[in-house]
């Protein structure tokens, strides 16, 4: 059976393959120009400072900022312990019913997140969770999780077992071979994971609008959306809301700067299997 990567195209497939790459890139690229230029256009730089001083719908911008960053932070840390913990004992820990486990955790990814929105409210609401910030980042951690476990499940399969029988040999248990050699291990991947969950968290709006409605807890997504509910059609308007929808994107544009080259060789080494 041939291996051939589409990386490998000639000719007019290769022609084709750009064409249609650029054609997406244009349609991501052209609304986020279209923001930037708007941003400026009238008032300049005082957009800017206009969100970032002035209450909309009743809170500051950098409030809101910071309670999204606040659930994006919890999300990010259990779904990163969570997943790395499940993933290990999956791929390396031969219990009974492993693989009846594994397959329903699998199972979990053909749910769509809206189909469990009616049941999510009642638990966290019976939980007095409402309006705080572990009603949006505890949801957020459950659909993420199937995902989770599968990206590190895999991405530890591709580690050689001969490292824990020799932490076995030391008298290392599960827990301290997965500590102190499988997770430093897996950290390209563990960092490919916390990114995407954090991205996803940060600009979500579904689950922020289900779950939170006092002022004092709302997040950028509510915050944007109110503001653009609120707002005229004056070119001082589209100006001070297009400010706010690059203010929003830059926290997440900033991380993916730093974070990028693990996204890839993450993704890479998950799909892998030794």
């Amino acid at each position: 059976m041939s291996n051939t990567s589409i990386l490998s195209f000639s000719g007019w497939k290769k022609k084709t393959l750009q064409a249609v790459m650029i054609i997406i890139a244009l349609c991501w690229l052209i609304p986020v120009v279209s923001a930037v230029y708007r941003s400026f256009r009238f008032m300049g730089f005082q957009n800017y400072v206009y969100v970032l001083t002035t209450r909309i719908n009743g809170i500051y911008f950098v409030q809101a900022l910071l309670n999204s960053f606040i659930i994006a932070a919890v999300a990010v840390s259990l779904t990163v312990s969570v997943s790395s913990l499940a993933g290990f004992c999956f791929s390396k820990i031969d219990f009974r019913l492993n693989r009846l486990f594994y397959l329903l955790t699998l199972c979990l990814l053909a749910i769509p997140g809206v189909t469990i929105l009616i049941p999510l409210f009642f638990t966290i609401k019976n939980l007095n969770l409402m309006n705080t910030h572990l009603a949006v980042a505890l949801p957020e951690v459950a659909l993420t999780l199937p995902f989770g476990v599968l990206l590190m499940r895999n991405s530890f399969d591709a580690i050689d077992n001969a490292y824990l029988e020799a932490a076995t040999i030391d008298g290392a248990n599960y827990f301290q071979a997965f500590i102190k050699i499988y997770f430093p291990m897996n950290i390209g991947t563990t960092i490919n994971l916390a990114i995407l969950q954090f991205i996803w968290s940060f600009q979500d709006f579904l689950l922020p609008n289900y779950f939170i409605s006092k002022k004092a807890i709302m997040t950028t997504t509510q915050l944007i959306s109110s503001f653009n509910r609120a707002m005229t059609v004056t070119p001082k308007d589209l100006g001070a809301f297009s400010a706010s929808l690059v203010l929003l994107a830059m926290p997440i544009l900033v991380v993916y700067l730093i974070f990028s080259r693990y996204i890839k060789s993450g993704l890479t080494s998950g799909g892998l299997k030794g």
